[in-house]
C-alpha cells in the first residue's frame, strides 16, 4: 500500500506558486475563495497569462474570467 503525501506551501510569489504547485487556491478579502486552479491545465507557454489572471483576481477581489477554463 502506498502512502499519499500532501504539502501546503503558502507564498506571495506567483511565479513560485505556478512553478512548484500542482494546485493554486486564491483567497480574497475576508478569506473568500476566489479561484481554485489546477496548474497542469495551463501549458507552460500560458503561464505568463495565468500569472496575469491571478494578479488581476487579487487586485480586483473577484475571479478573472481568464481563469475559467
Amino acid at each position: 500500500m502506498s502512502k499519499i503525501t500532501r504539502r501546503i506551501l503558502i507564498t506571495h510569489q506567483l511565479e513560485e506558486a505556478i512553478g512548484v504547485g500542482d494546485r493554486i487556491v486564491v483567497f480574497g478579502k475576508s478569506a473568500k475563495l476566489l479561484a481554485d486552479i489546477h496548474v497542469a491545465q495551463w501549458p507552460k507557454p500560458k503561464h505568463a497569462l495565468l500569472r496575469e489572471a491571478i494578479q488581476s483576481t487579487l487586485q480586483n477581489d473577484k475571479p478573472d474570467p481568464r481563469l475559467a477554463l
